[in-house]
């Protein structure tokens, strides 16, 4: 793509263009300052955010090896309260990786002076630190009417999870999904643990502590190593050994 082509049409269709009332706009470099762009009126052009962010994506295409270029497309993604009208731009996430990327590569290897660290130093300095108890009682507040913790009990195997990445890592589904059927799904069998210990004895887990052998004559120690190694749910292995045979599934010695 002729991403130089593509941003002098944009420039040029904006000269003429005439922005709605209400509408909010951003004045635009045609000629970004780190290139030796000026101030002068000339090389401004009043743009809605939208089209004033897509002007330096393409300029960024344009100069992938410009360090300040790479910065501004990155700065332009950021809100603040004096950038509010950007609020709606949705950005592609596969973009915003792409020039994430693009910066960190400028500064692998890139070494910081004495000198340098000790502006940083003295610039954090007079600072004002948020006080510990203010931001104690921030967080208190924020957890009123909420349920206390986030362990998680999985009622099918019984067993507790500290977090729901804890047993995200376990079940091998991600921990947005398992917050979700916590909430919404409770078919699932996920909910929020609020007792004391860290393990319930549920029939199910004595259930899967119980030697399986599968349809290929293989012995299992447990239908849970069953589960593992097959791929398959506790639940559906019970369902099988119990009311379907012909799956090829059965209990070692005897069912619990």
């Amino acid at each position: 793509m002729n991403y130089i082509k593509l941003y002098e049409n944009l420039i040029e269709k904006w000269r003429h263009e005439t922005i709605e009332d209400g509408v909010y706009s951003e004045k635009h470099h045609i000629i970004p300052r780190c290139l030796g762009g000026s101030d002068e009126e000339e090389n401004l052009i009043l743009l809605p955010a939208r089209v004033h962010y897509i002007a330096h994506e393409i300029l960024a295409f344009i100069y992938p090896d410009n360090q300040d270029i790479i910065y501004a497309v990155i700065a332009m993604s950021m809100h603040s309260e004096s950038t509010e009208g950007r609020k709606d731009i949705r950005i592609p996430s596969r973009l915003f990786a792409y020039f994430r990327e693009r910066a960190a590569e400028f500064q692998r290897g890139k070494i910081v002076s004495e000198e340098s660290r000790h502006k940083m130093s003295l610039a954090k300095l007079g600072k004002p630190q948020k006080k510990k108890a203010e931001t104690g009682k921030h967080i208190s507040e924020g957890k009123k009417g909420k349920p206390y913790g986030t362990r998680v009990l999985d009622t099918n195997t019984g067993k507790i999870y500290s977090t729901f990445q804890e047993c995200s890592k376990d079940v091998g589904y991600c921990a947005a999904t398992i917050r979700r059927w916590v909430y919404n799904v409770p078919e699932k069998g996920f909910v929020l643990y609020t007792g004391e210990g860290h393990f319930v004895k549920h029939h199910r887990n004595e259930m899967s502590c119980v030697p399986v052998i599968g349809p290929d004559g293989t012995e299992y120690r447990s239908m849970k190593e069953c589960a593992r190694k097959t791929g398959h749910e506790l639940r559906t292995l019970k369902r099988w050994i119990e009311t379907s045979p012909e799956k090829g599934f059965k209990y070692k010695d005897k069912k619990v």
